[in-house]
């Protein structure tokens, strides 16, 4: 028999809170192999930055859960790419990044292949009975360029990048129009000791941010000045000048009208585009890399208006202050996931007209409701 909800002063049955996803959820091994199909194979993925194959006949290879991508710029201009493998006996093609001479050509039997993927030669292929180059060609992937990257989905069937996620393109573009002068300059890698869904579920929230990351909320965001902005797919967080002024960096406003201001869009399952004060592009990317391990890359896009030694200071203050104390927080958090003592949680989602800014719109819920789509209706009939 279902149990009654207790009644307001109205006779209405009161509103019941919202419940993080079981503990299960971050901690079983066959829950996160299905993520990797269910999800991360069905989701856009950042594969390099688009510099590097601006030019006919330059390549970058990736690997995206697992799977070896080749992203090559055509001799007609067009970018492509490729699951990394010859269709004659599965040899890598293409490693790291670089210029191709003419062909995609395999180094263990030398089949050559167009940059559009079509065969073009294989050795000895005329005197094989009923070989036909013309059926074959490496297997396409679907690729796009948003801005200063290359962003390829695996997923065949996939939604373009601006029908998955509406507006972000132009919304960037009118926040920091100059961030197409930006330049890739530094990474910053992290191993996390925590299931993805923690580290990105940490990154989407600032309810957290006034206690653990001071440094943060002293020197480049405002608390106070901040709003969310929820949409079917991602989500884009806001903040205002911070109360003191930008102390980190000196900044020129005549670069963009929001020059003081924070901007960032998180794209589900795992990516965020930050626009700091100034201009400064970063990009976050939390990879999975087992049940209870992500790999955060942290990726710093510059323009020419910031001095090299400002930028490697900028890149510092940040490795030394957020991004440590978020290891240590999503750490933590994990070893929780694991206690006895805990299960679920209840989400801090404030209804009221008086919330504080910082959790005006707790994301956490639409995080959770998209993991649930994506999993399919046996696990949202169980979480």
């Amino acid at each position: 028999m279902a149990m009654a909800q207790p009644a307001n002063d109205t006779g209405a049955a009161a509103p019941r809170p919202q419940f993080t996803l079981p503990s299960r959820c971050y901690t079983d091994p066959d829950i996160f192999n299905a993520e990797l199909q269910r999800i991360f194979r069905k989701s856009w993925q950042i594969a390099g930055n688009a510099p590097d194959v601006a030019e006919p006949g330059t390549f970058l290879t990736c690997n995206i859960v697992g799977q070896d991508i080749a992203v090559v710029r055509g001799r007609d201009g067009t970018l492509r790419a490729f699951y990394n493998v010859c269709q004659h006996r599965g040899h890598r093609l293409m490693t790291g990044k670089g210029n191709l001479k003419v062909t995609i050509t395999c180094p263990y039997h030398a089949w050559a292949y167009g940059l559009d993927g079509r065969l073009r030669g294989a050795p000895n292929a005329e005197n094989v009975p009923g070989f036909d180059a013309d059926r074959v060609s490496l297997v396409p992937v679907i690729v796009e360029e948003v801005g200063n990257l290359v962003m390829v989905n695996l997923d065949v069937d996939a939604l373009d990048f601006d029908t998955a996620f509406p507006n972000v393109r132009d919304e960037l573009a009118a926040f920091a129009p100059r961030l197409g002068e930006t330049a890739f300059h530094h990474r910053c890698t992290a191993e996390l000791d925590c299931n993805w869904k923690v580290a990105i579920e940490n990154y989407s929230e600032c309810y957290h941010c006034r206690h653990a990351h001071p440094s943060l909320t002293t020197n480049l965001l405002n608390p106070d000045v901040y709003d969310v902005h929820l949409h079917d797919r991602h989500m884009r967080h806001h903040s205002g000048p911070a109360a003191g002024g930008i102390s980190l960096y000196q900044i020129d406003n005549a670069i963009s009208p929001h020059a003081q201001e924070l901007s960032s869009w998180i794209l589900w399952p795992n990516l965020a585009l930050q626009v700091n004060p100034g201009t400064n592009f970063v990009v976050f990317q939390f990879l999975p890399n087992g049940v209870d391990r992500t790999i955060a890359h942290v990726d710093w896009y510059f323009g020419p208006w910031v001095e090299t030694a400002e930028r490697d200071r900028i890149i510092e203050d940040h490795r030394a202050t957020t991004l440590q104390e978020d290891i240590d927080l999503v750490a933590n958090v994990q070893i929780g996931l694991g206690n006895d003592g805990y299960d679920r949680g209840v989400l801090m989602v404030d209804a009221s007209p008086a919330r504080r800014p910082d959790t005006a719109s707790i994301p956490s819920p639409i995080m959770q409701d998209l993991w649930r789509d994506a999993m399919g209706e046996a696990f949202a009939r169980t979480f």
